[in-house]
């Protein structure tokens, strides 16, 4: 299971945590399972959490998945995408997924706090960390 989202319809936000291992096949499977969706529209924010991601990805395998998500440009029209990370490693390595990801008009910013991100895609703050083991309720995950 390397993914588990929430839509939430009040705040037009999509929620994603991403679980290690990630691989393309799974940034495929997301596209066609989550961003598919027919309340996905250029309105809907992103709040994707990797702090659980430590960073075992090389620079290729993350353009791969960059490149892949391209691929849903059409589908998904233009939004804003904030990322929480854990790690400099996977910060850095996010930031080269935003730089890919960049070409396809999507706004994106990389985070190391709930707070900043939310700020950010103008949620409101006393949201707190909606990935908080004691708040987080998925509707749906990945294989």
């Amino acid at each position: 299971m390397p993914f588990e989202y929430r839509f939430d319809a009040s705040l037009n936000c999509l929620f994603t945590r991403w679980i290690p291992p990630l691989s393309a096949l799974d940034v495929s499977v997301f596209g066609e399972s989550v961003l598919s969706r027919p309340e996905m529209d250029e309105r809907t924010a992103r709040l994707n959490d990797l702090r659980a991601l430590t960073g075992e990805m090389l620079t290729a395998d993350v353009r791969s998945l960059a490149e892949g998500m391209t691929r849903w440009d059409r589908r998904t029209p233009p939004h804003r995408a904030a990322h929480i990370v854990g790690t400099e490693l996977v910060f850095g390595l996010t930031r080269i997924f935003q730089t890919v990801r960049g070409a396809g008009g999507e706004k994106m910013a990389v985070f190391r706090n709930v707070d900043e991100a939310l700020r950010w895609l103008a949620l409101p703050e006393e949201l707190g960390d909606p990935f908080a083991a004691d708040r987080w309720e998925p509707e749906g995950e990945g294989p």
